[in-house]
């Protein structure tokens, strides 16, 4: 987070990246909601805030790879339980298939922009 930052201003910070809740932020940072709008402003708290926010997002995107493989096994079990109803199995076979096709998707996508962008600066 950016130096410039009180520790009050740190408080809210954590409280809106876990609530969202400015209210709250103010609560926990002892500041009144109105402070918390005017801290809003300041382009070093929207930077630190974003900063923490992608932080979290990014620890979020390592626990959900981290657990995927797991999820997969179990949906691929339930799928090959024949015992299992029928709609259960179309389900999880429908789970599979539709978080493949977005991860294909993401990554085609991914890649088409990659080539866009080198294009575009290959070009300044």
């Amino acid at each position: 987070m950016s130096a410039k930052l009180t520790p009050k201003q740190r408080i809210a910070i954590d409280t809106l990246v876990l609530s969202g809740d400015k209210s709250q932020a103010a609560t926990a940072a002892g500041v009144s909601r109105p402070t918390i709008y005017k801290w809003y402003e300041l382009q070093h708290f929207r930077d630190a805030l974003n900063q923490a926010v992608g932080a979290m997002l990014a620890e979020l995107s390592r626990m959900l790879v981290t657990r995927s493989a797991a999820a997969c096994d179990v949906l691929e079990e339930i799928m090959n339980d024949l015992e299992a109803a029928s709609s259960v199995r179309v389900r999880a076979a429908d789970i599979l298939l539709s978080r493949m096709l977005q991860v294909y998707q993401l990554t085609d996508l991914e890649e088409r922009i990659t080539r866009l962008e080198a294009a575009n600066n290959g070009k300044s």
